[in-house]
């Protein structure tokens, strides 16, 4: 029975010593499945049959809430207002004429300040309010008196001074369309259009005439009134992001209007004889250069 077991023993010896022997002439690596090439059978790694081990989950972004898409812009610059032309006045018994008669603005300042909703990825509306300030530089034209007055021949308007104040309360709508694929600092472009309203406040004062003063030393036009009107505007520009929130922009601003009825203007004496009712302007067109804040909720 001893004799049986070495029998069986010693041929198990010789088969493992040889599988080693010819690993080891082969290079087989330790690392590697044992014996893979050499053994009519294959010795397989447990972890062969591990479950794979997935990635964490990525977190999904929060959601966009209602208040994030709200923002708050401000814009200033300065205002290129063109000369207001005044509409002709015909002469009658109780007001006097005017022809050609216009007010020059020097160039003035505007700002601006609103709430906006973006709607899309690339569009929003604006709701915005300002000033436009403008002062006179001088007045153009000729004057006609009542036909009961001293002045029954055009005579011509000169010198003036005040302020023209405009307030517009404009909707717009906002279109931003990306220039780069900075995820940092993009840059967009930016354009819009809206329409809305624009009170108008006109203050001039020291228009004189020399025929006028010549019959009444003194004599000045003055108009002071303020009137309301629709109005419409265009934008461009380019927007840069420069931080989390934060833009700034720069670009330009058209605004024009209706016609507008300052009201009445007179002499500052009644020997002159020449009240205007009705001083209407026929527009107010104002060209701005713009440098804008806006920051998102």
């Amino acid at each position: 029975m001893k004799r049986q077991s070495q029998i069986i023993f010693w041929p198990f010896v010789l088969v493992l010593t040889w599988a080693f022997v010819c690993g080891q002439a082969f290079g087989v690596n330790s690392n590697e499945p044992f014996l893979t090439d050499t053994l009519p059978f294959t010795l397989i790694h447990v972890s062969d049959y591990a479950p794979p081990v997935s990635a964490p989950p990525t977190q999904a972004p929060a959601p966009q809430t209602v208040s994030d898409r709200f923002y708050f812009l401000s814009d200033a610059g300065v205002a290129f207002t063109q000369s207001i032309n005044i509409a002709n006045h015909t002469q009658t018994a109780t007001s006097g004429g005017l022809s050609g008669a216009k007010i020059n603005l020097n160039t003035g300042a505007r700002v601006d300040i609103g709430v906006g909703f973006q709607l899309t990825e690339s569009f929003a509306m604006e709701f915005a309010t300002g000033l436009i300030w403008n002062s006179v530089s001088s007045v153009e034209g000729s004057v006609i008196g009542t036909t009961g007055g001293f002045l029954r021949i055009p005579i011509p308007l000169q010198e003036g001074n005040g302020n023209i104040y405009n307030v517009p309360f404009m909707l717009n709508g906002k279109f931003r369309l990306p220039l780069n694929r900075d995820k940092t600092h993009p840059l967009s472009f930016t354009c819009g259009a809206g329409a809305g309203g624009i009170w108008s406040d006109a203050s001039v004062n020291n228009i004189t005439s020399a025929q006028a003063t010549a019959i009444a030393p003194g004599a000045a036009l003055s108009v002071n009134g303020n009137a309301f009107a629709f109005a419409y505007q265009a934008n461009f520009g380019i927007e840069w992001q420069l931080a989390n929130h934060l833009y700034l922009g720069f670009g330009y601003a058209f605004l024009g209007t209706t016609s507008l009825n300052y009201g009445t203007a007179s002499f500052s004496t009644n020997a002159i004889g020449s009240t205007f009712i009705g001083l209407k302007a026929d527009a107010i067109y104002t060209h701005s250069l713009l440098g804008t804040l806006r920051y998102e909720f």
